[in-house]
């Protein structure tokens, strides 16, 4: 392919440091510094710390209702979903119970869905400043299963 010719301002694909005017080189030079206002360290990826400090801290109840809210989203019998919290030693566990026929749902291919739903609630069991874990068991009373 050709080249591309340089623009008549001389800022074209061309331009060397020797044509761009003393504004344009000022820009390059903080650039190069690393001298960044505010704005950008929020694109960097720096200061994301501080602002997930300043999000308000959940209520371990919180962590219930968002479980719940997840698998009755997934599940064709809503009204057998359930979500006992027990606590435990550095954390707590939420155990999920569905109707058998949708532990499959709940599960997901390969346990896709069962990984997803346990990271989001390790996201959310951050945000209330404990260690969560999900375990999805059968509902009591529930027919069927694998015998055994």
């Amino acid at each position: 392919m050709g080249e591309v010719p340089d623009r008549e301002d001389g800022a074209g694909a061309g331009a060397e440091p020797d044509d761009l005017d003393d504004a344009e080189l000022d820009d390059l030079e903080d650039v190069d510094d690393g001298e960044l206002d505010d704005g950008d360290d929020v694109e960097r990826g720096r200061g994301a710390r501080e602002r997930v400090a300043e999000l308000p801290r959940l209520e371990p109840s919180a962590l219930i209702e968002i479980l719940e809210f997840l698998a009755k989203s997934l599940v064709a019998e809503p009204d057998k979903v359930a979500v006992e919290m027990v606590d435990r030693e550095g954390g707590v566990t939420l155990r999920l119970s569905v109707d058998q026929p949708d532990m499959g749902k709940v599960i997901g291919r390969s346990g896709r869905t069962a990984r997803a739903i346990r990271t989001l609630m390790r996201a959310a069991g951050t945000r209330a400043d404990l260690h969560t874990y999900v375990e999805i068991v059968e509902a009591e009373g529930s027919v069927g299963g694998s015998g055994g």
